[in-house]
């Protein structure tokens, strides 16, 4: 018996599952750091400085301060006649904690100076004022 001899030739097949997975992933990786990006809470616009430390500290407290002179503590909003009870408390949990006051550039200045001066009452150590660079401020 003879067989008969069959060429064929198959052109070259691309799989596009994997192709489709890397993008995927990839979006998701964009996606998640992206959002890790944008700083969510109270909006406040901080003004600008030359010189800015960027040391990234582990044990932070955030004090915000709006334009509206709302006050809040890790994104809390706080009434003024207990701001001081607060920052004690905070304090008290975490005696080594640096505490940044991130007011908006249109607080006045002696606002930033009566928080600041009541947060020392209360028991805080480190004080620092939240400002962004000059070179990343957005027009």
């Amino acid at each position: 018996m003879k067989f008969k001899k069959i060429l064929r030739y198959d052109k070259g097949w691309i799989d596009f599952v994997p192709f489709l997975n890397v993008v995927l992933l990839l979006n998701i990786f964009f996606v998640i750091t992206s959002t890790l990006i944008y700083q969510p809470g109270i909006k406040v616009t901080v003004p600008t400085a030359q010189h800015i430390d960027l040391n990234k500290e582990q044990d932070v407290t955030v004090v915000s301060i709006t334009k509206d002179d709302r006050i809040y503590i890790r994104e809390k909003w706080v009434k003024k006649a207990d701001f001081k009870n607060k920052m004690t408390i905070v304090s008290q949990n975490a005696p080594n904690t640096l505490v940044v006051i991130k007011a908006d550039s249109n607080v006045l200045h002696d606002r930033i100076v009566s928080i600041m001066d009541i947060a020392i009452e209360a028991g805080i150590k480190r004080l620092s004022i939240a400002a962004s660079p000059r070179n990343m401020q957005k027009k």
